[in-house]
């Protein structure tokens, strides 16, 4: 979930998302002038609001999956002390065996802690929606072209666990974060210039959404070598803008915004969820395949919740806690 100009609005987790939240958390904290170290209270915060749940699922898919093989540690036997220790510390995006094999979908968390890492510098630089913008093509077209180099030559021998962690790793997702950095300025222009621009140059909610319509027809004519999931980002942007000047009740509304604050303890816990259901065999009711994909759908959705409401509760709103009462003394 974002905020945006005192409302909520809750929009599917993408990267450009966490792009956009942790610029404006950081922002928040340089114009605060009684925070003394604004770097570092970005930091305790991004810290205590991931890594709690993170090394409680940590915890729990090394109990459900154990140590042994599995597909993403390619011909290594088992995960090695050095694996659960990169992924603690959040640097296992570094290596194609390590990026994704102790927490279960945990890559994300592990490139979004990358992107941090370089979000106070980005903080000085983009600092406006023109520079922002550059910095998207640039990157788009350097990740592009470092994608290709590194896929003709690969540092491991399996070919498709290569590309699979071509995609996954920080220099293909950099511009999709960077878009959450051109959709902070977007709206904070709008904001301030918002009579001028309704003269000038009038946005309405419809108009975004032709716009994003236009967009996936020219992608879907032109099929050009832009990566798929940047388009999607780019539709994502063109939603959350849209809904920054208006909110549809059967897209922000209670349990829109609800789902939006427990979506981290949703994320990390559903693959626990599907594991738990297919172990349990509740995947076939009825024998009709469309049929049972919407059970299991719903299933999955009600288990999920039920668990990401009491994670949110026991370990991210306490860890979140933590991470304030530091910033607190550090103030003092």
């Amino acid at each position: 979930m974002i905020w945006i100009g005192g409302h909520s609005r809750t929009v599917r987790h993408s990267a450009f998302l966490c792009g956009e939240r942790a610029y404006a958390v950081l922002i928040n904290e340089r114009e605060n002038a009684f925070r003394k170290k604004p770097v570092l209270n970005f930091f305790i915060r991004r810290f205590f609001r991931i890594a709690p749940l993170f090394y409680l699922a940590m915890v729990y898919y090394l109990w459900q999956n154990g140590l042994g093989p599995r597909y993403w540690l390619g011909n290594a036997p088992a995960i090695t002390r050095a694996n659960i220790l990169s992924t603690a510390t959040f640097t296992n995006s570094l290596n194609p065996y390590w990026i994704n094999s102790v927490v279960d979908g945990g890559w994300t968390v592990a490139v979004e802690m990358s992107f941090y890492l370089f979000l106070p510098y980005l903080y000085y630089k983009l600092n406006n929606l023109r520079k922002a913008l550059w910095f998207t093509l640039v990157s788009l077209a350097a990740s592009w072209a470092l994608v290709w180099f590194m896929s003709k030559n690969p540092l491991i021998s399996d070919h498709r666990l290569w590309k699979e962690y071509l995609y996954f790793f920080f220099p293909e997702q950099l511009p999709v974060f960077i878009l959450g950095i051109v959709l902070f300025h977007w709206i904070k222009n709008s904001q301030a210039t918002a009579e001028r621009q309704e003269r000038e140059c009038p946005v309405s909610f419809s108009n975004v959404l032709r716009a994003c319509s236009a967009l996936l027809l020219v992608e879907s004519v032109t099929g050009c070598f832009i990566p798929q999931h940047f388009k999607y980002a780019v539709a994502f942007v063109l939603l959350a803008y849209s809904l920054y000047l208006k909110s549809p009740k059967w897209l922000v509304n209670r349990l829109t915004v609800f789902l939006g604050k427990i979506s981290f303890s949703l994320y990390l816990t559903h693959f626990g969820v599907l594991h738990f259901m297919d172990h349990r065999h509740l995947t076939d009711f009825t024998g009709n395949g469309l049929a049972d994909y919407f059970i299991r759908y719903f299933l999955l959705v009600g288990i999920a919740v039920i668990v990401s409401v009491i994670t949110y509760r026991l370990v991210e709103l306490p860890g979140q806690n933590i991470g304030k009462k530091i910033i607190n003394k550090l103030s003092v």
